[in-house]
């Protein structure tokens, strides 16, 4: 566990860099898992994100993770990283799925972490 924990953080780290100035460690966590399950062909909803990240994370997410939305007239200061759209059996569930600018972030952050994965085998 130690080495996905350590390689979680190395992305968070990256991760950062890349987002908005103002983005926190739980909404940077947030667009991470959110990505990963959109990339790998699932549907996440806000409800099993934030049950996924534990409480210690969960307590502000649930009026901050707005902020990585597509700005909206409900949300018109959002990043447009994240969209909200309706599950297609479930009316009441909302699945969130990369936008484009969300793919290229997530895209930057693989090619980013291969790039540091290459660098640690080469010192080895």
């Amino acid at each position: 566990h130690v080495g996905a924990l350590a390689d979680f953080s190395s992305a968070l780290i990256t991760l950062t860099s890349m987002l908005p100035e103002r983005t926190s460690l739980s909404q940077a966590s947030f667009f991470l898992l959110a990505g990963a399950a959109d990339i790998a062909g699932k549907q996440p909803t806000f409800t099993e994100l934030k049950e996924a990240l534990g409480p210690a994370i969960n307590r502000s997410l649930h009026s901050t993770y707005r902020a990585l939305l597509t700005p909206s007239r409900t949300v018109p200061y959002g990043a447009g990283l994240l969209e909200r759209q309706e599950n297609p059996y479930d009316n009441r569930q909302k699945i969130l799925k990369l936008t484009p600018k969300g793919r290229e972030i997530f895209a930057a952050l693989i090619l980013e972490m291969k790039g540091t994965a290459h660098e640690a085998e080469a010192q080895d």
